[in-house]
C-alpha cells in the first residue's frame, strides 16, 4: 500500500491506537526493578535457508551494538540464539562479558496461497516468541535474567 498509494497502514493504525510508530528499526528501554534492558527490534530481511535466516538476524545486530535482546521478523520462523561478547568497560576499568539474545519472532500468516507456498518454502509453525524479563538481587549485567523464549500457536 505504501508503494502504490503512499499510505502507510502501519503508521495509520499506530496513530489511531495512539501508540508510537517505531518504523523498520527501533530500540526501546525496559526497566524491570533495578535491571534495565535494551531491546533492538528490526523488521528483518529475507533469509533463504534456515541457517542464513539466523545469520542475517545476527548480522542486523551489528547495526546497534550494546542491546540485551535483538528481535527480527520477516523470516516467518522462530529461532533463539545466545551470543557473548567481551567488551571493555571503561567506567569500571575492566573487561566485561556481555550476553545477547537474538530472536526471530515467528508469524501468523496462513500457509495456503501465501508467498511462502508460492516459492515452495516449507510451512512453519504459527506463533510468537515470548521473552520474559526479570532480575536477580541487584541490577547489574551479571544478574539480568532472560529466560529462553518459546513459541505459541499451531
Amino acid at each position: 500500500m505504501q508503494r502504490e498509494v503512499g499510505l502507510s497502514l502501519d503508521k495509520t493504525l499506530a496513530s489511531r491506537a495512539r501508540i508510537p510508530f517505531l518504523g523498520i528499526n527501533a530500540t526501546i528501554k525496559v526497566v524491570c526493578g533495578r535491571a534495565t534492558y535494551f531491546i533492538n527490534m528490526h523488521h528483518g530481511v529475507g533469509g533463504g535457508t534456515p541457517g542464513n535466516k539466523v545469520n542475517r538476524a545476527l548480522q542486523l545486530s551489528q547495526n546497534v551494538l550494546g542491546a540485551d535482546i535483538y528481535m527480527t521478523g520477516h523470516t516467518h520462523s522462530f529461532a533463539h540464539i545466545i551470543d557473548t561478547h567481551n567488551m571493555i568497560d571503561r567506567k569500571r576499568d575492566k573487561m566485561t562479558q556481555i550476553v545477547t539474545h537474538h530472536v526471530t519472532t515467528g508469524h501468523y500468516i496462513q500457509y495456503e496461497s501465501s508467498h511462502a507456498e508460492s516459492m515452495g518454502l516449507k510451512e512453519k509453525p504459527i506463533g510468537s516468541a515470548i521473552v520474559s524479563l526479570a532480575m536477580h538481587n541487584v541490577g547489574i549485567q551479571e544478574n539480568k535474567d532472560i529466560p529462553v523464549p518459546i513459541v505459541t500457536g499451531k
